[in-house]
């Protein structure tokens, strides 16, 4: 499809609804902080939300599944067109699935008054017709290469369906739910900061005639994300076992040396707001990353954490929640 048809088609839908990012960055933009807002003004006050997730749950559910989704479907209806070279999901069909978000956000808060059934499939439908839109484009454009974004929303709905059963009393594992989310999560950050964010770094290089660019990934990188990703879904299923944590530091002390050394090769000047936005993006997709790795250091010193066992809710009460409905978190790593 050419550029002036896909800018023919845009131009029939308002140009908020003519691109994913639009609605869901903002949607996204602004749900991180309010939700963040909500949950201290609980946490403060010690009270509860008509929902059947305790404040804790609550706060991981909605930055995993609200806030981190909503920025998921934004990349990925924005990112599909330019893999795919179909016009991108705009109009009608891209205001009905912002609207199943927002439905989801409003549930999972009043989910105490609803039926544990009917509040899970609002929250779920969400992931599951975007799902079924990305496989429609990646499919009809025999992209095969991007499939794997299939399975990755296929993961985000099991662990978000994994949360809504522990929080309806269903016997689950404790936590599985949320640290399958949070591993997913990382795992995607890992793929785009480790493989294509190096390959828009190097056709930005290589547009401006820089003779040295970034090499190309390569045995490092493979040992850095096949490590990380073998330690973080062993974490999601063993969160207590220390060679878990071990395999934790490995992976952040490979994914460091590697983002250590793409820095080296691409230049130590920091971006500015005086650059392109091509290269404050990279800087942003950088920082990402660091975070990820960070968050891995901190999940595995959880495997030595005295809280990691739960025994520091004792100071709960002191916090304003009653011990008595508090649920026990393996792991306490901070989703940002």
């Amino acid at each position: 499809m050419s550029m002036a048809d896909r800018a023919g088609m845009r131009r029939t839908a308002p140009i908020f609804l003519s691109h994913g990012f639009r609605p869901l960055f903002l949607a996204a933009g602004l749900w991180s902080p309010a939700a963040l807002l909500l949950w201290i003004v609980i946490f403060i006050m010690g009270g509860n939300l008509p929902s059947r997730f305790d404040p804790l749950a609550w706060h991981i559910h909605e930055m995993l599944f609200g806030f981190v989704m909503a920025t998921i479907a934004g990349f990925l209806l924005t990112a599909i067109p330019n893999w795919t070279g179909r016009p991108p999901i705009s109009g009608a069909p891209l205001a009905l699935l912002a609207s199943l978000w927002l439905l989801g956000r409003v549930v999972c808060i009043v989910s105490e008054l609803v039926p544990a059934w009917f509040a899970a499939m609002v929250d779920l439908s969400f992931s599951t017709v975007l799902a079924r839109l990305v496989a429609r484009e990646i499919l009809a454009a025999r992209n095969w290469r991007n499939l794997p974004m299939i399975g990755a929303l296929g993961v985000f709905g099991t662990a978000n369906l994994l949360m809504h059963l522990e929080g309806a009393g269903v016997a689950v594992t404790a936590g599985l739910g949320w640290r399958l989310g949070l591993a997913a999560v990382i795992v995607l950050i890992s793929v785009v900061g480790g493989r294509i964010m190096p390959s828009f770094t190097r056709s930005w290089l290589a547009k401006r005639r820089v003779v040295h660019l970034p090499a190309m990934p390569g045995v490092v990188d493979q040992a850095a994300l096949g490590t990380l990703h073998a330690g973080l879904f062993a974490w999601v299923f063993l969160p207590d076992q220390p060679l878990v944590g071990l395999l934790l530091i490995l992976g952040s002390g490979f994914n460091l040396w590697r983002l250590f050394a793409l820095a080296r090769r691409r230049g130590t000047r920091r971006a500015t707001a005086a650059d392109p936005p091509s290269r404050l993006r990279m800087a942003c997709a950088g920082r990402r990353v660091a975070w990820s790795i960070d968050a891995l250091r901190r999940s595995a010193g959880d495997r030595s954490n005295p809280c990691a066992d739960g025994r520091c809710d004792r100071d709960n009460d002191a916090r304003g929640y009653d011990a008595s409905h508090a649920r026990p978190h393996r792991a306490r790593t901070v989703v940002r």
